[in-house]
């Protein structure tokens, strides 16, 4: 395996995915095929986003439908969504600066594996290596990568190269998904979703309002590598 200083695991939605313009493209594409699953389909996503819930849209509406009739939802979400930027202000910018400083990374999301690998695929993400986990905390999920050594092993899915690293920083807009954390991980906690505002800074994160923000200290945060 090759090895290197630090990985980042970069969430989707309200991270890098401006979820709620997703969230109506979707809507408005299942209202043209249909407008009472349509209805259904906004009461379930608004009682979800009131109580903070995570909720898959696309298998809200594969169980009300035939497999032909969803594939063509799809489709028409997909080339709809290419039209437009799915992104939220910095994503880009954000992914363009650890590029350019050949810094490893990868998306880890959590909920539905169909949902997310469509909201993947239609947001321009699909080339970045990613993992979908049924698992909200994702510090838990992390710690579980470490060997004997405390080092992190990199799973293929989010690291293809194979990577055995010293430190994870993860970038995250849920409290939650920084429980479990190990001392030789940090974090971001993108605080700007309203969801999670009024919560406390989660341990071994340091709380940003947006993308911006993070921007303009990530490459001074003790874990990066200066490589």
């Amino acid at each position: 395996m090759n090895e290197a200083k630090t990985f980042y695991i970069i969430d989707l939605d309200r991270t890098l995915l401006d979820t709620e313009k997703s969230a109506r493209l979707f809507e408005d594409v299942v209202a043209d095929h249909d407008v009472d699953i349509s209805h259904l389909l906004t009461q379930e996503l608004e009682r979800a986003n009131k109580l903070g819930e995570s909720f898959s849209m696309q298998s809200f509406v594969a169980d009300k439908l035939p497999v032909a009739e969803l594939n063509m939802i799809e489709a028409a979400f997909s080339e709809r969504a290419a039209r437009i930027d799915l992104l939220l202000p910095h994503a880009q910018k954000l992914l363009d600066l650890l590029d350019h400083a050949q810094k490893d990374y990868g998306i880890l999301t959590y909920g539905s594996v169909e949902g997310q690998k469509l909201k993947i695929r239609v947001s321009g993400l699909g080339t970045i290596p990613h993992s979908i986990t049924q698992i909200a905390e994702k510090g838990e999920v992390i710690a579980s990568w470490r060997n004997e050594s405390g080092q992190f092993i990199i799973p293929t899915e989010l690291s293809p190269k194979g990577l055995v690293v010293e430190y994870i920083v993860l970038v995250d807009d849920r409290v939650r998904s920084f429980d479990g954390l190990p001392d030789n991980a940090a974090g971001f906690w993108v605080a700007n979703n309203g969801f999670d505002n009024n919560e406390t800074t989660p341990l071994r994160a340091q709380k940003v309002t947006d993308l911006e923000e993070l921007l303009g200290i990530i490459l001074n945060d003790p874990f990066v590598d200066k490589a």
